[in-house]
């Protein structure tokens, strides 16, 4: 198949392209600097140059494809416009290309962030409104007829190295990083954000891009939300002790504020291969190891 992948040198969109490559896709990707990255061009993408807002960009990149894969976004701490702005416009020069070149299936990239509670004019509430504007959107262009397949993959708490700081994995990592080279002795204090009790899942970055390959290959027409992720859970407090266990630490774990929103395990859809290739334990040690030797080339989000 041949498929344009947006935003394509983000943190899952990478490892994605290249599996799909793998796979025996042809696949473009776009980017706004037009550079795929070393990786992504070994792997025998083809690079092209634009702004996932820019409609004649975006149908360039698309003419030719006969599916889409959508992972351009605004980082979670970027300013509440950019991302509104990437999210809406982005998308609508996603299906105005596919309307263009008769571009049939696409899969949207979206996120847990949709359940998240709307509080009026909160910034922090508009990555999940725009991840449900981008949803909507592509169900009704799929509605209407445009798209055969609207693909919905909401990814749960996919994790992996070089992922940025807006995780709550780096973040332990790092914040533990600072408790070891600090020189404190013993069972070190490790404040968590509410109770610690909060449930999450986690699945490592390359399985993400196995179960979304997975959804392209098998998933049926018409507009359809899938969970992406682990069916395995764990509490923030475990999730502490793992990163310290990592580093040959104990913790103790120090409730500190309210979490805003507790993410809850979601077992993957139907078709998805629920068994992750890689551990929970192997993929912390990973991600962790990178995050002590990398400190200074950290993504933005």
């Amino acid at each position: 198949m041949k498929i344009l992948v947006t935003g394509a040198t983000s943190f899952l969109g990478a490892p994605l392209a290249r599996r799909l490559v793998k796979s025996g896709h042809d696949v473009r990707v776009l980017s706004r600097s037009g550079r795929a990255g070393r990786r992504l061009v070994n792997a025998g993408v083809t690079p092209f140059a634009g702004d996932i807002r820019d409609a004649h960009a975006v149908a360039r990149a698309a003419a030719g494809r006969e599916a889409i894969v959508h992972f351009a976004y605004a980082p979670v701490s970027a300013p509440p416009r950019e991302v509104i702005d990437t999210a809406v416009l982005g998308m609508a020069s996603v299906l105005r290309a596919c309307e263009l070149h008769g571009v049939r299936d696409l899969v949207l990239a979206s996120s847990p962030r949709v359940h998240d509670p709307v509080v009026p004019l909160d910034p922090r509430s508009c990555y999940g409104e725009g991840k449900r504007a981008s949803e909507a959107m592509a169900a009704a262009w799929c509605k209407d007829g445009v798209l055969r397949r609207a693909i919905i993959a909401r990814v749960f708490n996919a994790y992996g190295p070089d992922m940025g700081l807006d995780h709550v994995i780096p973040q332990f990592a790092v914040r533990m990083d600072d408790l070891v080279k600090s020189g404190l002795a013993g069972t070190l204090p490790f404040t968590v954000r509410g109770s610690g009790n909060d449930v999450r899942s986690f699945v490592y970055v390359d399985d993400a891009a196995v179960q979304l390959c997975t959804l392209l290959d098998r998933a049926g027409p018409g507009a359809a939300i899938f969970d992406v992720g682990s069916p395995d859970e764990m509490t923030i407090a475990a999730l502490a002790h793992a990163v310290a266990a990592c580093f040959g630490q104990e913790v103790t774990i120090v409730p500190q504020s309210p979490h805003d929103g507790n993410w809850t395990v979601r077992v993957p859809g139907p078709g998805i291969p629920a068994l992750p290739a890689v551990s929970f334990g192997d993929g912390l040690k990973k991600t962790v190891e990178w995050y002590r030797e990398n400190r200074g080339r950290m993504r933005d989000g």
